[in-house]
């Protein structure tokens, strides 16, 4: 069995950390009040490891007949 080991970009965030977003604060102004809060997805790192592992296993050729 062999595992891969690879760092790749989180999907959440981007490779950012962080995810942006805004909420109305006054309807009538129109004023939006912009925020940034950590991924939860990745930690705020923006990286993920992706683990791929391989098994082998005996191959079997069946004839029908």
């Amino acid at each position: 069995m062999l595992t891969e080991t690879e760092i790749v970009l989180c999907k959440s965030c981007h490779g950012h950390g962080y995810i942006w977003g805004s909420e109305m604060t006054d309807y009538h102004k129109r004023e939006y009040e912009s925020f940034k809060i950590p991924c939860k997805t990745c930690g705020g790192s923006g990286r993920m490891i992706k683990k791929t592992t391989i098994t082998n296993e005996k191959f079997v050729n069946e004839v029908h007949g």
